[in-house]
């Protein structure tokens, strides 16, 4: 069974989109960007899943949004 990574994942639609909008040239900082954000993306359905099954998924976004908008607040 064939394993799929998120940097492989990442690498494969930062050439894809390097060779069909951009320059190919970038395809590696298209890539890491997309592995960055792959990364972030599942990183955030795990931490919702969970929250999910069990049952503070309201808790767990007002302590998520004060995470990234309170440093701004004070």
């Amino acid at each position: 069974m064939a394993s799929i990574s998120v940097h492989a994942l990442g690498r494969r639609v930062g050439m894809y989109v390097a060779n069909k909008a951009v320059n190919p040239n970038q395809a590696e900082l298209l890539g890491y960007g997309t592995e960055i954000i792959l990364g972030s993306v599942l990183k955030l359905v795990v931490l919702f899943s969970i929250a999910a099954l069990l049952r503070v998924v309201y808790e767990v976004s007002i302590l998520l949004l004060l995470d990234c908008y309170g440093k701004h607040l004070l």
